[in-house]
């Protein structure tokens, strides 16, 4: 009996198999009174039983309930939102019902007597039920999903009965097995991710039954996510849910597969108009000291409503320079009374917008900086530079009688300008490399960073190399960042770990081999390392968590540290950390602009409203626009070597019928316009029409996009700002669901010029907008871009005749007649697309 006793304990000691979970129940949450829920789902088989199979419920809401069903099939099945993408709403909200696939019996080999029912152990025989979530998201029509149902855990194994339930489908594992028992398979998890690999949601599967008096092998664990709690329920993609349905014990933090995964976009409604909202403050109040109940209104956090502002991409950061406002002007007189009244006035502020955030900042000016002015042009060159030339202005800054056009040109850098470093672990003033890694407990190499000044992490890659004997002993690999977040940085999710790579228990559980590994971890690769089972021994690969969110915004100067977690049953093998290399991208924390005054020669006639477009590196052709008289003249600002050509000018392209003050940009597409002054029947009118034009098309004739008169759209305005983003980030895709290219509108004036005369110039107050439109336009899909290999490359082949006529006209002579539309071809072919306002 007692040798009985000790072969019993030796086989259960043999067993390296993790201990049960802390719950065990054989039926699933939610399902008493669920309407969805089907019997036998997701439930945990008894001894000699196989688990149930996992079910997923999707319901829409649009334009009548609907509700589809998926039950397991052993293969991914597919699923579209269903709807009519041409009219609105666009978007569907859609509920999901998960569960997991239930645990299988454990198998006993013997029949079970009343013996052992009394056992309280006998629990655990039974294998454990799937796990539930359910959430409700908003979703494009004709979002296209993969519906991946787990299977249930079976009993006994896939070859003539034997011990060992085989694991259910979709990620569960085998039970273990001794000499008189088997334990039952675990569970698969049901899954519902987007076509291209984002995780939606997903329902855990239940443990194999096991571990007991009856079946004293360990049942296999049920399928969950990578480095999740298997203990918890499922998990909810919390960037994509919108109601939180209060789902209980459900993992939601994740390792960053969200983060890493790019959402499918839908198809956009014709020319869709989507309003940007602003969270910041818009106004402050100021108080007469004198009269309290007299005030006026500004803003520090956002600009104020203006026309004639000037809106430029630079790297997909956006500024806005001056503008004619209503601001809040404030004088201190000798007593110390505070006098305060709106005024217009010419601004000269520069303002930053972030768009994924939908957030304006204010740029401190170091030195000198311009006069506040309006209708100016600001345009971007390929180096970053931005240059501002003209305006109207006065003196004072206030808009009255005395306005006068400018010839000044400014030019500033972008102050948030990315520089490339690479650091390398090998210069660690610490530990030399190679490192020895320790097998028995957290090895770490430290690399302190000191680029000097006040800069912070854009966007950051990780490269290693690596010798190992057993790479399968490789729990986790982490990096560590130099400082902790502020109190402000931890409230927008800011930390300063993440692991990069996570094993898997199974394989962990494989024969170790020794390996070299040359890896990069990048959230720009396009495949993920969480697909591999474990360390791939080579190439780029997304990390577990998300490098570039964890980091950005966060100091680089400091200490970096690389750990390495590896298991301590694997003493006997050896392993190295060759050598490492962070991969920066780097930008100042607090950007800051530099102002710098170039010099005019004193030919070039003050002006405003006129239209400025950049060719090559760094000409600007200046064409046009107003000052006591309208102007015709052309001329060439050749930036790096400060060189002014006067042109001879053609006759100017114009609309029909004349429209002034519209926002323009060039783009794949042409030449977009919005907005402006027309007139209609003798009246002034402010447009909020859309136009596109065909540069290559010989009669240059302005077409019409349809769909432009919607009830959501901004009020007609003219002298507004557009500018183009030319993709669209992560975040922008979520919120506004625009894949590819769009337009950012931004103020403009609702009054009415009376004419363009600076003494009676037309000022009327409060019709100044503030707001923001994003324009996703059906013109921007890739269908309607023009094709430069049709059209440009005789244009850009320096020996061919189109290139020498365009050197000896526009290019370099001061004789030929230079037209603009040949300006603007050449700066298409060249793909440098820029906002301007047309004269």
């Amino acid at each position: 009996m007692i040798l009985l006793l000790v072969v019993v304990l030796v086989v259960i000691l043999a067993q390296a198999s993790p201990p049960p979970p802390p719950k065990h129940r054989r039926t699933p949450s939610n399902t008493v009174n669920n309407p969805d829920y089907f019997a036998s789902s997701g439930i945990g088989g008894l001894p000699h039983a196989s688990g149930g199979d996992g079910s997923v419920v999707i319901i829409t809401k649009q334009p009548a309930e609907l509700r589809s069903n998926f039950f397991y099939t052993g293969s991914p099945q597919s699923y579209v939102i269903p709807g009519d993408a041409r009219r609105a709403p666009y978007f569907q909200e859609v509920q999901m019902k998960l569960w997991g696939g239930g645990g299988g019996g454990c198998d006993g080999r013997r029949l079970m007597t009343k013996e052992w029912s009394d056992d309280s152990l006998l629990d655990t025989s039974s294998g454990s039920s799937g796990g539930y979530v359910e959430a409700s998201f908003i979703f494009p029509i004709g979002q296209s999903l993969i519906v991946d149902v787990g299977g249930g855990g079976r009993s006994v194994g896939s070859q003539s009965l034997t011990l060992g339930g085989l694991g259910g489908y979709n990620g569960g594992k085998s039970g273990y097995k001794d000499r008189s028992s088997g334990g039952g398979g675990g569970g698969g998890m049901s899954k519902v991710s987007l076509s291209n690999g984002t995780v939606v949601a997903v329902a855990f599967g239940g443990n194999g039954g096991g571990n007991s008096s009856y079946c004293s092998a360990f049942g296999g664990i049920g399928a969950s996510l990578r480095g999740m709690d298997s203990s918890s329920e499922g998990f909810i993609n919390s960037e994509l849910v919108m109601v939180d349905d209060n789902v209980k014990d459900v993992d939601r933090s994740g390792l960053g597969l969200a983060l890493l995964q790019e959402n499918v976009a839908p198809s956009i409604p014709i020319n869709q108009w989507i309003p940007v909202t602003i969270t910041q403050p818009a106004t402050v109040s100021e108080v007469n000291t004198k009269n309290s109940t007299t005030w006026c209104e500004h803003s520090n956090h956002r600009p104020t409503g203006r026309r004639g502002h000037s809106m430029t991409t630079v790297n997909n950061h956006v500024y806005i320079f001056g503008g004619a406002t209503l601001k809040c002007v404030c004088t201190v007189a000798a007593n110390g009374e505070k006098h305060c009244k709106s005024k217009n006035v010419y601004s000269n502020e520069l303002w930053h917008f972030d768009v994924p955030s939908s957030m304006f900042t204010l740029l401190e000016p170091l030195g000198a900086v311009p006069r506040g002015r309006e209708q100016h042009s600001a345009t971007a060159l390929p180096n970053g530079d931005i240059i501002i030339i003209g305006g109207m202005s006065s003196l004072d800054g206030t808009i009255a009688e005395d306005l006068e056009p400018l010839n000044e040109v400014w030019k500033f850098s972008d102050p948030h300008r990315v520089i490339s470093h690479i650091i390398s672990g090998s210069n660690s003033s610490t530990t030399k490399l190679p490192m020895e890694l320790n097998q028995t407990y957290l090895s770490s190499h430290t690399l302190n960073v000191d680029l000097g000044g006040d800069i912070c992490v854009e966007d950051l890659q990780l490269s290693l190399s690596l010798d190992h004997g057993c790479p399968q002993g490789i729990e986790w690999i982490s990096l560590t960042g130099p400082t902790s977040p502020s109190a402000e940085q931890q409230s927008r999710g800011y930390q300063t770990k993440v692991k990069i790579f996570v094993s898997t228990a199974e394989n962990r559980e494989r024969d170790c081999y020794p390996s070299l590994f040359d890896l990069s971890f990048s959230d720009a690769a396009k495949e993920a390392v969480l697909s591999y089972l474990g360390l791939p021994k080579e190439g780029a690969y997304r990390p577990s968590s998300s490098l570039k969110e964890t980091f950005r915004g966060l100091p680089i100067n400091g200490e970096w540290t690389l750990s390495f977690f590896t298991s301590k049953s694997l003493v006997e093998y050896t392993g190295s950390l060759l050598e490492w290399k962070l991969h920066m991208q780097a930008k100042s924390c607090t950007p800051k602009v530099t102002w710098k005054k170039l010099s005019v020669p004193s030919l070039f006639s003050p002006r405003h409203g006129h239209t400025a477009i950049a060719t090559e590196s760094d000409s600007i052709f200046i064409l046009g626009g107003f000052a006591q008289r309208r102007l015709s003249d052309l001329w060439r600002f050749d930036y790096l070597s400060n060189k002014w050509t006067a042109l001879n000018a053609a006759a100017p392209l114009q609309s029909s019928p004349a429209i002034r003050g519209q926002a323009a940009v060039l783009g794949p597409w042409g030449l977009l316009k919005y907005g402006g002054l027309k007139q209609i029947r003798g009246i002034q009118k402010q447009g909020r029409d859309l136009s596109v034009q065909n540069l290559f098309d010989d009669e240059r004739l302005s077409v019409p996009l349809f769909g432009n008169d919607t009830s959501v759209a901004p009020t007609g305005r003219y002298l507004s700002a557009i500018t183009l983003m030319r993709s669209s980030s992560d975040v922008i895709k979520k919120l506004y669901s625009i894949d590819g290219p769009f337009l950012i509108v931004f103020g403009g004036d609702g009054g009415h010029f009376i004419n363009s005369y600076p003494n009676s110039y037309g000022f009327m107050p409060n019709t100044f907008f503030d707001d923001v439109w994003i324009l996703s336009p059906s013109v921007l899909n890739t269908n309607n871009v023009i094709n430069r290999n049709d059209h440009c490359i005789s244009r850009l082949d320096r020996n061919s005749t189109q290139y020498h006529i365009w050197r000896s006209t526009c290019g370099a002579a001061e004789t030929r007649v230079c037209e603009l539309g040949e300006i603007l071809v050449m700066a298409c072919c060249k793909q440098q697309y820029q906002s301007f306002h047309t004269s």
